[in-house]
């Protein structure tokens, strides 16, 4: 056993890059208008109504990836800090 424990903080920002890279320009998708040249009312309604699913289901996405992101986050946390407990217990100093 060496006398430094490491964690990886890098790593963990590796992780969210892979993550949350591209969500943003991902959830800003926004669909154009879907009906025929002639518009009537009732195209009109259903572009809007497809809009409204489309934008709830990006919604969804981006939080699961967000909850994704705050896991990883936390993991990283908890490592890094029993990664210092035991350095401090074996009277080595953590590094990053």
């Amino acid at each position: 056993m060496g006398q430094e424990i490491k964690s990886s903080a890098q790593a963990w920002g590796s992780i969210q890059e892979s993550l949350w890279g591209g969500v943003d320009a991902y959830c800003t998708f926004s669909p154009q208008r879907l009906h025929g040249a002639i518009p009537t009312a009732a195209s009109s309604d259903h572009d809007g109504r497809i809009c409204s699913a489309i934008r709830s289901a990006l919604s969804s996405f981006r939080e699961l990836v967000e909850a994704d992101v705050e896991a990883t986050r936390g993991i990283q946390a908890a490592l890094e800090g029993a990664d210092n407990q035991v350095a401090a217990s074996l009277g080595a100093g953590a590094s990053r």
